[in-house]
């Protein structure tokens, strides 16, 4: 057949085997993933489901599907179709006699696996991701391109072993291959990363010819041949179908952690369409593995093939991936078909909808999803997904003003395109509107804004569906509706979008000057929704029993779509108090009744309205305005600088397109790894050692000397951050701090798989190093309810770091803690005999301990591989009982022999601030603080000194210059505080908290270079 590829990806189709010598090497090598396929079997609906899976969590690159000779073109024509999806016909592998021909084989087509070796050949590629066909992504999966060639996970048996429960072996914790442990290190061939030469390719032949045939064919000699330098990937990265029976503890009972499901075994997905639980034993367990079993109809065996046809049958073409846009619109309330300037971003998302976008809002007050549209107050989906754009509808609110603090912070992963309707006064929206791609401007003022604070973003002039400069023009809806005019004899009708109806607005004054100055035909349309007062009812009878008003309350959208087109003008009342705004653009908009009204009720005016110029100037259009024509246009230009019109959905999908154009846009939900994180050393992801990944730390010092200090060799600071939570913000700030006060040490940030890319780019783009570590929890699933709070049971991943032997001593900080001084002489606060190093905790869990209790929210240890083993013993025999505070627990009866007590200045809860009993310990303590922190001074050279200042000396917060070296944020979390802007949950500090609560937000949107400058002079 001729040569096959999906037109929608510029990749040439090419046969490997005996020409692929012929084929150019690129010059800009690409990455992708990879299967195999071979014969006429079922398995082209696993490459199908497969292919789909990648779609569905927007993976970023094609996946190479390697098609043997045995395939016909009726088959390849099946796969082709998906957009994602790259055919290459690959030469069957010439095997010896031997090997061919051998009937040791544990399944006989194992033998044709051998040919899998081609895919060396791909020499085009600078590295793939092979998954089998009976592989399914569960999770984006572009992370794995970071780890080193070649790795794989480790496998539930040994070559050579026949199944059961006694043989299955508990897949490992660690995130990295140890051969000198007396553990298996044996991997499974489903998933492998490697990078293709086609110079070990020729080797791989040459060792197949003189070997002799195992069981697991291709698997067996891949082990051989990377035996002792294969890189072990977490085995969430290959979950095999019998450890989901198995060893359901090691994810929590849930398949939301795992990235790929390897469906092994004779029977599989396909054999089923939807799988009732008898189906579930059938394809679940096959007879040998039928007693190994004691409940085959297991509910995570059944999750796992639902989400396989979930897969198989998602729709994707090459057209709706490209016309498919992901929106997200800020708002601050979303109240469906209620009204207000929140209302239209209502329309919007409905018409985004109908185009078919996906519609996320991010509102603070809501009544849960429209349709098809999500609606949410989770703010950590900012960070955690990829929008085309983020459109910020309004301003001078919480959600608002949220976006643009994170937005100043770093932590937005989208464009965002802001409409400055009423531009925020806070510092930190200003800050924010410096990070914004686009602003949004519609009138003279808001384009002035854009100058002063908007640098780098480009200006967007967004009409809002109306042009400032016709806005007032009688009957301007219906002309651009492309309605006939009305007649000219009948009365005028003005259309008021009021937003929240209340006595602060004043629409029922509005309504009455209304009833007072109008004619016979004159009509007013109020719009809006019921804003919370004592008498909503009362107020809304008020305004409707004026003859001539109408007020839209709740209404249908196509009711509120008719009554705007058939006024003659519209006015959007969006300001407090904006009974005057109303009238006075009505009257300079030439609506006799409102000039009537304004005329009589000029002090009215002065005092509720907006005065653009001075109240004298208001007063004295309001008198002149029908005897000088030339000084009402100047003024009713003047009074369109606040004029709130709207934006349109093609608009919207002009600034995106723009995006795109340029190569910023990034398509899907993930955001896709940076290349210049590709092009470091690998392993950044899985715990290689020497291979994390860090940016530099930021410097300090201009100055031309350095020396390091008297620390612990090979020492580090180390965090734990687990799952999607908005903890990635205290981690940010913890880095900051220990840049501020010049620590000499790496902060590794320990990540469990479900941390989203978005963050781990921040991360290492703030100068952490970042290290995978796969997730440990509780043996028992009632463990959870044991504990003080359910997601203490993630702090057992903290067990982790004992096996990272490289390194002499760790100093771990909870990523809600930060340093107001350098600490880095810890390093050296443990001494042979002395395994771990705390501070003793006098909360509710001390106090309920009948002996010293340590807090482990700071701790200093001495990583060991025994340690670590005997660490998992103790959570495994303590099962579901371990304790509420969880890992704390089992570390105070584990190590309670082998432990040195810390000053209290190094772990101060803040909730202990301005206790007298504080005061006093901290006094006490001051001279061992004082000489564990000096062990970190340098000799002689500068440049890295460790600053004598204080946090709160180098951030000029004053207040806060005396804070205790470590301060925990316990409760209540300094990015969830009210008034913050991260993520305002009502929170109130403790008055004794607040100058460590000041220095946090200090260090959050403070300046390194200014800190620098402080700490010279």
């Amino acid at each position: 057949m001729p040569e096959v590829s999906n037109a929608n990806e510029h990749h040439d189709t090419q046969r490997v085997g005996s020409d692929a010598s012929t084929v150019l090497e690129a010059r800009a090598k690409p990455v992708a993933y990879v299967t195999f396929l071979e014969g006429n079997t079922d398995y082209v609906k696993g490459v199908i489901a497969l292919a789909r899976s990648l779609s569905m969590y927007s993976c970023s690159h094609p996946l190479v599907v390697g098609v043997a000779p045995t395939t016909t073109d009726e088959t390849v024509s099946l796969i082709v179709r998906e957009p994602n999806v790259v055919i290459r016909r690959i030469d069957w592998l010439e095997l010896p006699p031997a090997i061919a021909e051998s009937p040791i084989y544990a399944n006989p087509q194992f033998v044709r696996n051998f040919t899998k070796l081609r895919l060396w050949e791909l020499t085009e590629y600078a590295k793939l991701v092979y998954l089998d066909a009976d592989t399914l992504a569960f999770a984006n999966l572009d992370d794995m391109f970071l780890a080193p060639a070649f790795s794989a996970v480790l496998d539930n048996m040994s070559a050579d072993e026949e199944f059961s429960a006694d043989n299955f072996q508990v897949p490992c914790f660690t995130t990295k291959s140890s051969f000198d442990d007396g553990r298996r290190s044996y991997f499974n061939a489903g998933v492998m990363v490697f990078e293709p030469s086609a110079d070990e390719f020729k080797q791989m032949l040459e060792k197949l010819w003189t070997r002799q045939p195992t069981r697991f064919a291709e698997q067996d000699f891949l082990n051989e041949w990377y035996r002792g330098r294969w890189n072990m990937l977490p085995t969430t990265y290959n979950w095999g179908k019998p450890n989901i029976y198995l060893c359901p503890e090691l994810i929590g009972h849930s398949i939301n952690v795992l990235k790929v499901v390897h469906f092994s075994g004779r029977l599989k997905p396909w054999h089923a369409r939807s799988p009732t639980p008898a189906d579930a034993k059938r394809l679940g367990a096959p007879t040998r593995e039928c007693e190994a079993l004691a409940d085959v109809e297991n509910p995570l065996l059944r999750e796992t093939l639902a989400h396989w046809w979930t897969a198989y049958d998602y729709k994707t073409s090459a057209v709706n991936e490209l016309a498919r846009k992901k929106v997200l619109f800020v708002v601050h309330r979303y109240y469906p078909y209620q009204g207000g300037s929140e209302y239209y971003v209502h329309w919007l998302a409905s018409e985004a909808v109908e185009r078919g976008w996906e519609v996320t809002v991010l509102a603070d007050v809501h009544q849960g999803d429209q349709g098809k549209i999500r609606v949410t107050s989770d703010y950590y989906l900012l960070s955690a997904e990829h929008f085309h754009m983020i459109v910020v509808h309004g301003a001078d609110c919480s959600t608002q003003d949220e976006l643009l603090t994170r937005l100043a912070c770093g932590s937005v992963a989208s464009p965002v395109l802001y409409l400055l309707i009423k531009p925020s006064e806070s510092e930190t929206a200003y800050a924010g509107l410096q990070h914004a791609r686009y602003l949004g401007w519609s009138t003279s003022l808001d384009l002035a804004h854009i100058h002063r604070h908007g640098q780098g973003a480009k200006a967007v002039h967004i009409t809002h569906g109306v042009q400032p400069s016709a806005v007032g023009t009688p009957g301007v809806w219906r002309s651009r509706l492309g309605m006939p005019p009305r007649d000219s004899g009948s009365g005028g009708r003005l259309f008021v979008s009021a937003g929240g109806f209340g006595p602060h607005k004043r629409m029922a004054e509005l309504a009455e000057a209304f009833g007072q100055a109008r004619r016979e035909d004159d009509q007013l349309i109020l719009f809006g929704y019921q804003a919370p007062h004592q008498d909503p009812e009362g107020y809304f009878a008020r305004c409707r029993a004026v003859p001539g008003v109408t007020v839209v309350f709740g209404g249908e959208r196509q009711q509120v779509l008719d009554a705007l087109s058939d006024a003659d003008l519209y006015v959007m009342n969006s300001e407090w108090e904006g009974f005057g705004l109303v009238l006075l653009e009505a009257m300079l908009n030439g609506c006799e009744w409102a000039a009537t009204a304004g005329a009589g009720a000029a002090d009215d005016l002065s005092e509720y309205g907006i005065t653009y110029t001075s109240q004298k100037g208001l007063i004295s259009t309001l008198r002149h305005f029908k005897r000088n024509s030339d000084h009402a246009e100047k003024n009713r230009q003047t009074c369109l600088h606040r004029f709130t019109v709207r934006t349109t959905v093609d608009q919207i999908e002009q600034v995106i397109d723009d995006e795109v154009s340029k190569g910023r846009g990034l398509r899907g939900m993930i955001v896709p790894l940076p290349k210049r994180m590709l092009r470091e050393s690998a392993g950044v992801y899985f715990g290689q050692g020497k291979g994390e990944l860090s940016a530099s730390r930021i410097s300090l010092s201009t100055s031309n000397s350095s020396t390091a200090p008297e620390t612990s060799p090979n020492s580090a600071f180390v965090t734990l951050l687990c799952g999607r939570s908005d903890y990635v913000e205290g981690v940010l700030v913890l880095n900051k701090s220990l840049q501020y006060v010049r620590s000499q040490l790496p902060l590794i940030v320990a990540v469990t798989p479900e941390v989203m890319p978005a963050d781990r780019e921040r991360l290492v783009t703030a100068g952490c190093v970042v290290r995978e570590v796969n997730p440990i929890v509780a043996p028992s699933p009632e463990t959870t309810g044991t504990l003080a709070r359910p997601e203490f049971q993630l702090c057992y991943s903290k067990f982790a770091l004992w096996d990272w032997t490289e390194y002499s001593t760790l100093i771990y900080l909870d990523a809600d803690a930060f340093v107001t001084q350098n600490i880095d002489g810890l390093a050296n606060s443990l001494d042979s005999k002395t395994e771990l190093a705390w501070v003793r905790d006098y909360g509710t869990a001390g106090a309920a301990s009948e002996q010293q209790y340590f807090n482990a929210g700071v701790m200093v240890f001495k990583p060991s591989a025994s340690m670590f083993r005997t660490l998992l013993l103790a959570m495994y025999r303590a099962g579901g009982t371990s304790g509420a505070f969880a890992e704390q627990d089992l570390l105070n009866r584990v190590l309670a022999h082998k432990t040195r007590e810390l000053p209290l200045h190094f772990n101060c809860l803040v909730e202990y601030l301005g206790f007298p009993w504080v005061r006093k310990i901290l006094e006490a303590e001051a001279s061992d603080a004082s000489s564990l922190m000096a062990t970190a001074a340098p000799d002689a050279d500068k440049q890295h000194e460790p600053t004598t200042l204080t946090l709160g000396d180098l951030l000029s917060v004053p207040e806060a210059s005396k804070l205790p070296p470590v301060i925990h944020f316990t409760q209540p979390k300094p990015w969830r505080l009210k008034g913050h802007g991260l993520r305002d949950q009502r929170e109130e500090p403790a008055k004794a908290s607040e100058p460590a609560v000041r220095l946090w937000q200090a260090c959050q949107i403070g300046s390194i270079c200014d800190a620098s400058e402080q700490a010279e002079a």
